[in-house]
This record gives C-alpha cells, sequence and structure tokens, in this order.
C-alpha cells in the first residue's frame, strides 16, 4: 500500500509539472501571436484593402481573431491583416461574392453555408448535414459549391462519406447534391452504392466544372455540367483539383503509396496531354490547392505550435515559400 501511495503521489506530481509546462507554453503561444500581426478592424480600410488585389483567408491566430476571414495585401502578405466580423471553418471568394462554412458550437454543433457579399454582409444561409471540408465559388460568381463529411472527420479515416452540394448564387437557391447526377465512364452510365464527391473547381465556361469522385477504394477525376446534371470520369488518382487561371492544368493532391497513415504529394495536370508534373513541396498537403499565378499554387499547412500557414511551390525547383503565417484556405483575388 505505501509503494502504491508513493507511486501515486509522483504520478501526481508528474502531471501537474506537465500540465504547468504546457499552460506556460500555450501562454507563451498566445501572447506572442496577436503582437506579431497589425490587426486592422475599420471598415473603410477593409473596403480599400479589399478593392485592391489581396489574399481571402481564414485568420488561426489564437486571440480574439481566431477564425475570423481576413484580408492581406497580395503584395505584401506579411503586412496589415485586415479582420472581418464573419467567421468560417473554411471560405472562399471571387470580388463579388463569397461562400463562408461556418460553425456554431454549443451544447449542440450546427454547421451552415453562408454567402456573403462585396462588403462581408450576409446574403443568404443554407444548413449543412456535416463538418466542413471544402467550399468554391465559380469565376463568375453565379453558382458555389460545398463539400461536408457525413462520418469520420478526414479523409485519412478508414471510413468516411461526403456530402458535396451545388447552389446558385444569383437566385441564393440549392442545387442539389452530386451525387444525383448521372456519371458516365468509357460512354456509358455508372453507379455505385459507394459513390463520394469532393473538392470542386469551377471552368471560366459557365456550369463547368472538376471533381473528385470516390468509389470501390479508386479515386478518379470528373468533368461536370451543370446544365445536362452529368458528370464524366476524365483521368484517376486526382484528388482535390484546382483548375488554372489560364483553365489549361489542374493542381492535385496524390495519395502516398503504402504507410499506415495516408499522406499527399502535390502535383500539376495537363489536361490536353494528361502530362503530370510534381511540385517542388515534399510534405505532406492535405488542402485543396489555390493559384497564385500561372504557374505557382498556394496551400495550408499546420504550423508550430498550433494553427496554420499559408505557403506557396511550383513545378521547378525553387522550393516551398512561406507566404502567410496562421491563416487558412486562401483566396486569391485581382479586382
Amino acid at each position: 500500500m505505501r509503494q502504491r501511495l508513493i507511486l501515486f503521489g509522483t504520478l501526481c506530481v508528474l502531471f501537474a509539472v506537465l500540465f504547468g509546462l504546457y499552460v506556460q507554453h500555450r501562454q507563451r503561444t498566445r501572447d506572442n501571436v496577436p503582437a506579431a500581426f497589425r490587426f486592422v478592424d475599420d471598415p473603410s480600410a477593409i473596403a480599400r484593402a479589399a478593392a485592391r488585389p489581396h489574399i481571402l483567408f481564414v485568420n488561426t491566430t489564437f486571440d480574439k481573431w481566431n477564425n475570423h476571414v481576413a484580408l492581406a495585401a497580395l503584395d505584401d502578405p506579411g503586412g496589415e491583416r485586415y479582420m472581418t466580423d464573419l467567421r468560417c471553418e473554411r471560405v472562399y471568394a471571387t470580388a463579388d461574392v463569397g461562400m463562408c462554412l461556418e460553425a456554431k458550437r454549443g451544447m449542440v454543433t450546427s454547421y451552415h453555408a453562408v454567402v456573403f457579399d462585396d462588403r462581408f454582409q450576409e446574403r443568404a444561409r443554407f444548413p449543412l448535414p456535416g463538418t466542413p471540408s471544402r467550399t468554391r465559388v465559380s469565376p463568375d460568381g453565379h453558382v458555389a459549391a460545398t463539400t461536408v463529411f457525413i462520418a469520420g472527420d478526414s479523409y485519412a479515416a478508414d471510413r468516411f462519406s461526403t456530402r458535396t452540394s451545388l447552389y446558385d448564387l444569383d437566385r441564393l437557391a440549392p442545387l442539389g447534391d452530386l451525387e444525383e447526377f448521372t456519371v458516365r465512364r468509357n460512354g456509358t452510365a455508372w453507379r455505385e452504392v459507394d459513390f463520394n464527391f469532393w473538392g470542386v473547381t469551377f471552368a471560366r465556361e459557365p456550369g463547368v466544372f472538376f471533381a473528385t469522385l470516390a468509389s470501390g477504394g479508386r479515386i478518379y477525376l470528373v468533368q461536370g455540367r451543370i446544365l445536362s446534371r452529368e458528370l464524366t470520369v476524365i483521368d484517376e488518382a486526382v484528388e482535390c483539383p484546382s483548375l488554372s487561371p489560364d483553365g489549361l492544368s489542374l493542381a492535385f493532391k496524390l495519395r502516398k503509396p503504402g504507410g499506415v497513415r495516408l499522406g499527399w504529394t502535390l502535383e500539376t495536370l495537363r489536361l490536353a496531354t494528361g502530362a503530370r508534373a510534381p511540385l517542388s513541396e515534399r510534405r505532406s498537403v492535405d488542402d485543396q490547392a489555390e493559384w497564385l499565378d500561372g504557374s505557382t499554387v498556394l496551400y495550408s499547412l499546420p504550423a508550430e505550435g498550433g494553427g496554420s500557414d499559408v505557403w506557396s511551390s511550383r513545378a521547378d525547383d525553387a522550393g516551398p515559400a512561406l507566404i502567410l503565417k496562421q491563416g487558412y484556405s486562401p483566396s486569391v483575388l485581382r479586382r
């Protein structure tokens, strides 16, 4: 009994020491992060920032601005950070309209897709049936897409189910789920019970988009047309595609073979030829890339001490570059 009491007391002391060190570390993180950024929440300053080329993103600093949508000048992303009242898990926008995937946490957590205008004011909201994962808005601002997890909390989970929906941003009305579309493979209709869709990216041609389809343990790239409500399989092993500004290439994540834990590398796909090229980033990236320009993509990676950072990468030997600290879900907007 005495040995047990001594062991119990030792464990209590050890736990107290470790907990104290953890609290000190978190406090230092919280104390240091706000001082590293120049936050601006003046509406007129935000409007001026929105009128210039900028990056729109979710702020991940550990303070009152956590999960708020922010803007940073494209030519100075490390400079002043313009903070809006929107709070999102994921965000994407064009010059005139955006989509925010919102989580309201409480005794029961609820999720919504919130449409907002160029002044970051809410225009409409739609309930989401699961945990927010991805969102995109078409270049013309007419259509948006959302993806949520229905079961599981990651693409790395053994079993997960997704729901990907489209929305008409002019009429502010749902357009349905991709599971309601007809899928064609090798010229014939194809249907399986385990279809899962995610990672929509829109073309400049109205009503045309690309997305990921998973079925039978395999990953496919599909091209969709909203008017005909059809999806056509055009390639395999392409996950979370992102169409380049010229519409000729897709950036995507490719699953690494083997291992217990899933990992992904970033690559590009030339649509006309099917040629693939790896990007310079060698770390695993579980994100849907955003094009900074015709040869560079942005993506988020976990930051040291928590939160996320936005990095850039190219298909050359330049190597990845840190673009924006404590940020997530970037959109590049050039008015």
